[in-house]
């Protein structure tokens, strides 16, 4: 689950997560806190990313807030801090468990799930007929799809780049 929520007035995604199951599927690189730390997250806690750490001295056992589409104040305590991947990083800067965010964010939806299955994929989905939105990947699918849209956005730089040559090369 994802939504936009603000810390000190500034825009962040905060992600609702299963903790118990997550890192069964994606690994989560650790700055500070324990792997277990997820297993055990408490509704007032939260993962947060080390580029939120950084730019504001947050730190294992701080307090900030989260302000919420709706204005509320969600007020939460980091419990570890966690370093993304360089490129596409599939989670927000804001950790927070699946209750927490279903309970705090007015329309909670699934932006990811991920399953491992020993079942063929035609099976899920099958089992996923009653949800017209949802598509079944498998991993190389997914990361093939996944790299195919940032080769999309290289594309449209370069072609910025070459009318920017014809244009220096006119003198316009």
């Amino acid at each position: 689950r994802s939504e936009r929520g603000r810390v000190l007035g500034d825009g962040v995604d905060v992600s609702g997560v299963d903790p118990r199951t997550l890192t069964d599927l994606y690994r989560l690189e650790w700055g500070t806190g324990a792997p277990g730390v997820l297993g055990g997250l408490r509704p007032n806690e939260a993962i947060i990313r080390k580029s939120l750490a950084d730019d504001y001295g947050f730190a294992v056992g701080g307090q900030f807030i989260v302000r919420t589409p709706t204005g509320e104040m969600l007020n939460l305590v980091v419990a570890g801090v966690y370093a993304p991947p360089r490129f596409d990083s599939l989670l927000g800067s804001v950790l927070v468990s699946q209750d927490t965010f279903d309970r705090w964010f007015p329309r909670p939806g699934d932006a990811f799930t991920l399953v491992r299955s020993d079942l063929r994929k035609e099976r899920l989905k099958a089992s996923l007929a009653e949800y017209p939105d949802a598509r079944v990947l498998t991993q190389g699918e997914f990361v093939d799809e996944r790299a195919g849209e940032i080769d999309e956005i290289l594309n449209v730089l370069y072609a910025l780049l070459g009318l920017s040559v014809i244009v220096s090369l006119f003198g316009m």
